[in-house]
């Protein structure tokens, strides 16, 4: 019998397990005496798995970051697209593993652009993501692709990846 090689090489980098973390936000609202991003940012080290994370401040993400742990920011898509390219430069000037965007988080329960933590989040077209690719070395993920359609444009931007999600089944 042959041991099973459970190794996943991503990017030039290889991890313990083809297993990763969700793109988890704001643990830190749930347990505020404990810095729980960063917990659990640690225990993806450990394990050397690639840490995935959501909707941060800078300051929380780059205490995530110093865990050093492969961690890939992914961003919500923010109408106001310099918050989007400010989050990407932020990412890769302080050693992120990857970026990427929430490309589906744009739609609310009311069926209007959401918004979330006061943000109003909006669309990104083919040449926003495209955009977005470009603006920096890291590799780049397009979360939420939720149809060939959005495989196809996410490719024609460049991106190096997608995460086949949706929010909250909207």
């Amino acid at each position: 019998t042959t041991e099973a090689d459970t190794t996943f090489h991503l990017w030039g980098k290889t991890f313990s397990s083809p297993i990763m973390t969700p793109a988890f936000s704001h643990l830190n609202k749930a347990l505020k005496d404990r810095k729980s991003m960063e917990e659990y940012a640690i225990a993806a080290k450990n394990l050397n798995l690639v840490n995935w994370v959501g909707m941060e401040s800078d300051e929380e993400f780059k205490e995530i970051l110093n865990t050093g742990a492969s961690t890939i920011r992914i961003i919500k898509p923010f109408k106001d697209h310099q918050m989007i390219l400010d989050q990407i430069h932020f990412a890769q000037e302080n050693g992120a593993f990857a970026v990427g965007i929430d490309i589906d988080h744009s739609i609310g329960t009311n069926g209007s652009y959401d918004v979330v933590d006061g943000q109003p989040l909006g669309p990104i077209t083919l040449d926003d993501l495209r955009e977005f690719v470009n603006s920096t070395d890291l590799p780049f993920i397009a979360k939420g692709v939720l149809s060939l359609r959005d495989a196809l444009i996410c490719k024609e931007a460049g991106v190096k990846g997608i995460v086949i999600s949706h929010h909250h089944g909207r």
